[in-house]
């Protein structure tokens, strides 16, 4: 503080305001220079401002246009400066130097107030000087245009693989409903004659059949500005539109109860299982048997063992049996193209079927029919027009039966019973 200097030379403040001027002027300027040895020695901020304010307190009006008048010849010698290099790091007398210069107006103000006989106060923000980097610069607050780049990866959310199409018969149909004939009555024989005798007659009863095609569909609403603005993220919706549809259509494929608008899925048509005549014929039967006695099942029903759909959980449980040697069996079993096929059966994994369950057997007896492929419609619902909104929708029709002939050669179950059924007792 101005007085502790004044303290520190023996002379007390109202001693040194009955001083002439130009004795306190000189005590002044040895005090300014004081404070500037601290600036040199890269005295804080806090200090500064601190010395600065108690300087002020003290000093008369004479002294203050003195001192100002000083301020404005160091303004006046940096601007007449020839201009050098770019500016690199500040101390912190260069800043105070800059921050003078910046603040020029206020300093010829102050001057003139103090001629006029008013002493305002002059507030001056000396920023300190710092390192440039991305985290106090255009990494300090979002969004960081700058320092972002676009990778162009979208992350869809996973969805289970569709595995029942590839596996039965598909074909389309040209009306709603679906129509087939069945052999259900056969009377007479043949039978081998002798000469001159009367051949046996044979007939047989045919009876026709339909189902119904039905419809799967799902919509959503999207803005004009959407569709302008984002046209390839309105291609990702649509994908994962179409993806759902077709996750609930394969569900009816399966597990549809035929009631009103549902199709009849193959789960409706297939057979028990039975274990056919290796029912309570094995000891300590695995999963691996009860595929054998699946296969059977359908071929003692006059079927072509083709397909088996089972649960990815069935299969690791299926890799872990082992022979007397400790190998894995079902290696044995892998075709060239890496399918696992066992008793003539292609062993297929999928998620809609539900774990310990089997479907299958000569699969190509199912057959599922599309009215119309999967079809995609933008246009104006409702309100949308004057909502600048349009609306999407998805649909597809189709219908699935299987012959009362062919329904032996289906056989569905789960694992833990068909494991019992074959058990001996």
């Amino acid at each position: 503080m101005f007085e502790k200097f004044l303290k520190e030379k023996s002379i007390t403040l109202d001693a040194f305001k009955g001083y002439e001027v130009e004795k306190q002027s000189e005590l002044q300027r040895e005090y300014l220079s004081a404070i500037e040895s601290k600036v040199e020695g890269k005295a804080t901020k806090e200090d500064l401002q601190s010395e600065l304010a108690t300087f002020k307190e003290g000093l008369s009006i004479d002294a203050m246009k003195s001192e100002i008048d000083k301020l404005q010849s160091k303004i006046e010698a940096i601007e007449e400066a020839p201009a050098t290099k770019e500016e690199g790091h500040k101390t912190l007398s260069g800043a105070i130097l800059g921050a003078l210069k910046d603040n020029e107006d206020a300093i010829k103000q102050l001057k003139s107030d103090a001629i006029a006989g008013k002493a305002s106060p002059l507030s001056i923000t000396v920023k300190a000087p710092v390192t440039i980097s991305n985290a106090n610069t255009i990494g300090s607050a979002e969004p960081m245009y700058q320092l972002t780049q676009d990778t162009g990866i979208v992350s869809t959310i996973r969805k289970r693989e569709m595995r029942y199409l590839a596996n039965v018969s598909v074909g389309t149909i040209g009306s709603n409903r679906a129509l087939w004939t069945e052999e259900v009555d056969e009377q007479g024989n043949p039978t081998f004659i002798g000469e001159g005798d009367t051949k046996a007659q044979g007939s047989v009863l045919y009876v026709n059949k339909t189902e119904d095609v039905k419809k799967v569909a799902v919509w959503a609403k999207m803005t004009l500005e959407m569709l302008d603005d984002l046209p390839q993220f309105v291609s990702f919706i649509t994908r994962n539109l179409e993806r759902r549809l077709d996750i609930v259509a394969e569900n009816q494929l399966f597990n549809g109860n035929g009631i009103g608008d549902n199709l009849t899925g193959a789960n409706e048509y297939a057979t028990a299982f039975t274990g056919g005549s290796l029912a309570g014929a094995l000891t300590a039967p695995n999963e691996l048997d009860v595929i054998e006695a699946i296969s059977l099942q359908v071929k003692q029903a006059n079927g072509i063992p083709e397909v088996l759909f089972i649960n990815p959980s069935t299969m690791s449980e299926i890799r872990l049996i082992k022979d007397s040697s400790g190998r894995p069996i079902w290696k044995d079993y892998v075709t060239p193209s890496g399918e696992f096929n066992y008793s003539g059966m292609r062993i297929v994994e999928t998620l809609a079927v539900d774990a310990g369950d089997f479907i299958g057997g000569e699969t190509s007896v199912i057959n599922v029919l599309n009215r119309t492929g999967l079809q995609m419609q933008i246009g104006l619902d409702g309100n949308d027009l004057t909502q600048n909104k349009q609306t999407l929708v998805l649909e597809k029709r189709m219908v699935q039966f299987v012959s009362a002939n062919d329904t032996n050669v289906l056989v569905k179950g789960d694992f833990a019973s068909a494991i019992t059924a074959i058990t001996a007792t």
